[in-house]
């Protein structure tokens, strides 16, 4: 083909129409015909041209609307997979519930989850999991929906591959803090002070940790008037409590008003002792009963407090010792804040 034929076929080809194809695709086409033709003169290839391109972009057309169907099937929205409206959503991640019933959520949820491309996939991940469950007006479940890693999420036993910035956006805004409740039913005042003094007993100092306030700390203190510079342990401090051997004071003998020097272990036995509760004569919930002479300041020092005392007679008439678990809600726990000490005194 002369340069001239050539050029004279180049511009032909720019003005036919373009298929909805790939800029790629459609060079290799360009060449093709290109190539095909190189042994004809331009003004013979120009009388079949019209009907070989005509054929040709036919074809393309075909292929683009098969490719784009293709694209079509292989690519679902939420909607497609799952039919009708969310009114509330809940979900569970091992220990935890998310669940929301404001509408503006579940509206805004609806929208992060149906704005996802789901490719179909037989990929599974078990990296990590988390599932939620839709249910609608009447409290039917509508669906379930477990994401795990690899971008995968499992719809209703189904696998599908959806787009990590897609999954990062929903789990950042609705897996979090604001939505999570506890699954677990919540222990009474008693039954979590039991659960305490059990600990103590133990000295399972690790498990009492997570039974402490996580800003407050735990208070201690020797006697029922609590003083304003009592010993105060962060939730952090508490699990390796017992393995500290450094001497605190922790308050004043009463009577001798010595000072009370001992380390956190001799501080147990001596102004602790939780075995010698196991048994109490008494277990007095959130009602607090004035024993002896020294003014009890409980109350004021935690207001907002729920208490147990666990109460036990000495083999003495006026040989009596008390321990007082008070407890603070926190994120809608129940978290201990002080453990207080009580005795006869004179």
């Amino acid at each position: 083909m002369k340069k001239q034929d050539h050029n004279e076929l180049k511009d032909l080809l720019k003005d036919m129409p373009k298929p909805d194809v790939s800029k790629q695709k459609r060079n290799e086409i360009h060449h093709a015909i290109m190539n095909s033709n190189k042994s004809f003169p331009i003004k013979k290839f120009a009388a079949i041209f019209g009907a070989v391109a005509a054929g040709f972009l036919f074809f393309l057309l075909i292929f683009s609307s098969m490719n784009t169907n293709n694209q079509q099937a292989a690519m679902h929205t939420y909607n497609d997979i799952v039919k009708g409206e969310i009114s509330a959503i809940n979900g569970a991640t091992e220990d935890n519930l998310y669940s929301s019933s404001d509408q503006k959520i579940i509206e805004s949820f609806h929208e992060t989850i149906g704005a996802m491309n789901y490719k179909k996939t037989t990929q599974e991940s078990s990296v990590f999991e988390k599932t939620i469950t839709l249910y609608n007006d009447n409290n039917e479940k509508v669906t379930t929906m477990t994401f795990t890693g690899k971008n995968i999420v499992s719809i209703d036993g189904k696998q599908y591959k959806i787009n990590e910035n897609q999954l990062n956006q929903f789990t950042s805004q609705f897996f979090t803090e604001k939505f999570k409740t506890n699954t677990e039913k919540k222990p009474s005042l008693k039954e979590q002070a039991n659960k305490v003094l059990t600990l103590l007993t133990n000295e399972n100092m690790e498990a009492l940790a997570n039974q402490v306030h996580p800003e407050k700390g735990l208070l201690f203190s020797p006697y029922v008037y609590i003083k304003s510079n009592a010993v105060t342990f962060s939730q952090d401090e508490i699990s390796k409590l017992l393995e500290d051997n450094s001497v605190y004071e922790w308050g004043s003998q009463d009577g001798s008003g010595k000072p009370i020097e001992l380390t956190p272990g001799e501080y147990f036995d001596e102004y602790v002792n939780a075995s010698f509760f196991s048994n109490a004569d008494e277990v007095n919930v959130d009602n607090l009963k004035n024993r002896g002479t020294m003014l009890n300041n409980i109350r004021e020092v935690f207001p907002n407090a729920q208490m147990v005392e666990f109460y036990q007679n000495g083999k003495e008439e006026l040989a009596w010792e008390s321990l007082t678990l008070v407890f603070e809600e926190v994120d809608g726990s129940r978290k201990l804040v002080a453990i207080v000490h009580g005795e006869w005194t004179s």
